[in-house]
């Protein structure tokens, strides 16, 4: 009963974490010009893959493409830790058991 309170609780934990850490980043003055364009609104791939096929010479695309890499690194990366997560409480609960 605690180890699934504390899976459940860290998931949480995981989820709001990712969430609050890339709305940290993108309100960096760096990314200034994309928030004003609208162009980092959230996490949403619909508005992150875009950046990639932006032509060479637009004067944003070193940045768009920038904080999509950090944004699609948090939107694969965090069902991992979750599920990271979930089976190192699973191991610890096992060896407590024994």
């Amino acid at each position: 009963m605690f180890f699934d309170i504390l899976s459940y609780v860290g998931i949480i934990a995981i989820f709001v974490g990712a969430i609050y850490s890339f709305h940290r980043i993108r309100k960096q003055d760096e990314f200034r010009q994309l928030r004003e364009l609208g162009l980092c609104k959230n996490l949403n791939l619909i508005q992150l893959i875009p950046a990639f096929f932006r032509k060479k010479s637009d004067p944003i695309k070193g940045v768009h493409v920038k904080l999509s890499k950090i944004g699609l690194w948090h939107v694969l990366l965090t069902p991992f830790s979750m599920l990271g997560y979930t089976y190192l409480i699973e191991f610890i609960e096992f060896t407590l058991r024994k």
